[in-house]
Order: structure tokens, then sequence, then C-alpha cells
């Protein structure tokens, strides 16, 4: 019963917090399940259990496939930037600007979509601005993934 209880209490909370499952959380539940498929990819296979993930690293896969959307699907930075704000907002980071891990992912995102030449150039450019470190991380995520 005292289960049962604190079950509608969490729910409740979910509700009066304002959460809801709308159409405009699909690239977020997308982000999601690509997390979730990444850790059992990760799992070990000797002994069947799942292998701790790092969270930099399921961090870096959401921004990465959140960045695969946008770039296969939408031009509209604003919409980009919230969703990197609610993957961020579920992996407990409070400012993903600041994080580099954020602009490797993207890099790397923008790699698997296979973002080149003008286009790279463009993206760099209004995603990291004029601030070289944001530049070179998304340029070592590109790189990376691009081998």
């Amino acid at each position: 019963m005292a289960t049962r209880l604190i079950a509608v209490m969490v729910l409740l909370a979910f509700a009066a917090s304002g959460c809801s499952i709308s159409a405009s959380s699909a690239s977020s539940s997308h982000s999601s399940e690509s997390s979730s498929n990444s850790s059992k990819s990760s799992s070990g296979s000797s002994g069947g259990g799942e292998e701790a993930v790092d969270p930099d690293t399921a961090y870096r896969d959401d921004v990465r496939d959140e960045t695969v959307l946008y770039a296969t699907s939408t031009d509209d930075l604003e919409d980009f930037q919230a969703a990197l704000s609610d993957v961020a907002r579920r992996h407990g980071i409070v400012d993903w600007e600041a994080s580099r891990t954020t602009y490797v992912g993207i890099g790397e995102g923008l790699a698997q979509a296979n973002v080149r030449g003008a286009d790279l150039s463009r993206i760099e450019s209004r995603l990291a601005g004029e601030n070289a470190t944001r530049r070179e991380a998304l340029r070592a995520g590109y790189e990376a993934e691009s081998r």
C-alpha cells in the first residue's frame, strides 16, 4: 500500500511540475531511446550484466544524436538549442554552453550527418561563434567521428 502511495505521489509531482508528453517532445524521446540503446550496446557480454556508462559519454551520445536530428531535419537554431538544453537538464548539466562535452557531441553529430564544407562552417559559426575553445571541441568531435 505504501509503495502505491509513493508511486501516486511521484506521478502527481510530475504532473504538478508541468511535465507532459506532446509532439514537441518527439526529438527528446528519440534522444532518450538512442541513449538507452547505446547503453544497452555497451553492456558486457560476460555475466550478462550491464556495465556502468560514464555520464559524460552518455551526455555526449545524446548531444550527438540530437545534432544528427537537427542537421538532417531542420535549420531552426532556437529549436536545436532548446533540445540541447533539454538533453543537458536530463543529465544534470546546468550550463550546456560551457561544457566542452557538448561541442564534442555536436561535432560528432555533424560528422554522422555528413555535414561538409560550407554547411559545416556555417553551422560551426552559428553554434560556436568566435569562441576558439568551442570551435576546437566541435572540430575534435567531428574529426574523431570522421575517422
